[in-house]
């Protein structure tokens, strides 16, 4: 009886590094600013493939922008970039993303709609494998732009209720 199994065909060793900062500008602007920067080396076996020592490198920026005093108008707009990279016996293209929404709270913030596009420029997912004999081309199109709309309540005061208990030292101290 033959039984159909996975064999492994690379081991691929990462080394890396992530950095991340966040400020706010003018009060009304905040950014968070995040990297990722790595090496890597693989080697191939049970297939007859071109291996290929790579670096990645990807960057993301997302902004927070408050539209009024109150802050129940919030606006955001968020870019990631992955550059070119390659892996194993693969090169990755370009994958630039950009995202933004608008959320706005209502009932003295019980009450949350949020609106979000993704993938605003339908960016598509390109790579190319190489095999010793061939190589295979992708361009990819999953439809990953898409539009989100949330409402979120909650429910309930929003105040916690905290029970304080006096306690009585005079016995403690009598008994030392």
């Amino acid at each position: 009886m033959d039984f159909l199994h996975t064999i492994n065909y690379y081991n691929n060793n990462f080394w890396g590094l992530n950095t991340s900062y966040t400020d706010t500008f003018f009060k009304f602007w905040e950014t968070s600013i995040s990297m990722n920067a790595s090496l890597q080396n693989s080697s191939v076996f049970n297939i007859q493939a071109e291996t290929q020592k790579g670096s990645a490198f990807s960057y993301s920026i997302n902004n927070t922008f408050t539209l009024n005093k109150s802050k129940t108008l919030v606006f955001f707009l968020n870019y990631s970039h992955s550059l070119a990279y390659k892996n194993v016996n693969s090169y990755f293209h370009a994958f630039p993303e950009l995202t933004s929404g608008l959320k706005v709270s209502l009932m003295e913030k019980k009450l949350q709609i949020n609106a979000t596009v993704t993938n605003v420029f339908a960016q598509r997912y390109r790579g190319d494998l190489y095999f010793a004999d061939n190589s295979q081309h992708m361009d990819n199109y999953w439809d990953g732009r898409s539009f989100r709309l949330s409402v979120d309540y909650t429910f309930g005061s929003g105040k916690k209720k905290i029970n304080k208990k006096n306690i009585n030292f005079e016995e403690k101290e009598r008994a030392q």
